[in-house]
């Protein structure tokens, strides 16, 4: 469907001139995690094979049945010199189940932040004070509740995975 728009000139002067007041700039910023966190890329896209459980101290392993591994899996020790092989995880989507929410509420915040204002440090304000920090919430409670529970002698040393994400997440400008 296409439709035709016709204007005196001021219409265009107009939206050339908003257009103009964006061009040029970011309106950008991202979440960050350290390296030591990456463990949640492999819970949130899974593996598709056994990996090597990296080197912790731990008395032992226990991996509850799942519907693709129907016993549990007990690993009597991890650590040197008695390291073995990690069983496939299955992909959770902790990010992934939430992303709509995310852009429904970002759409939402910016589309509002700039009624009766477009500039785009307007939007850009919104983004990192409103949006991102909604993101974060929004994906630590995913967390909670695809990897809930706590372990003392896990890598987290007794911290949940909801609450090492909130911990070691950074919103960034771009």
């Amino acid at each position: 469907m296409g439709f035709e728009l016709k204007s005196n000139g001021a219409l265009s002067k107009k939206l050339q001139a908003m257009r103009g007041r964006f061009q040029g700039t970011k309106v950008a910023g991202k979440l960050t995690l350290p390296p030591e966190m990456k463990w949640w890329y492999y819970h949130e896209f899974g593996t598709a094979t056994a990996y090597p459980i990296d080197v912790i101290f731990a008395k032992d392993l226990r991996l509850p049945e799942t519907a693709q591994y129907p016993e549990a899996i007990y690993v009597p020790r991890v650590g040197p010199p008695y390291t073995e092989m990690h069983p496939p995880i299955a992909a959770r989507h902790m990010v992934g189940k939430v992303v709509d929410d995310i852009l429904k509420y970002a759409a939402q915040t910016i589309g509002v932040a700039l009624r009766g204002n477009l500039d785009p440090q307007v939007a850009h304000e919104a983004l990192m004070t409103q949006v991102l920090p909604y993101a974060v919430d929004k994906i630590t409670d995913s967390f909670a509740e695809q990897l809930p529970g706590t372990s003392v002698e896990g890598r987290l040393q007794g911290e949940s995975a909801a609450e090492a994400f909130a911990a070691n997440v950074r919103i960034e400008e771009l």
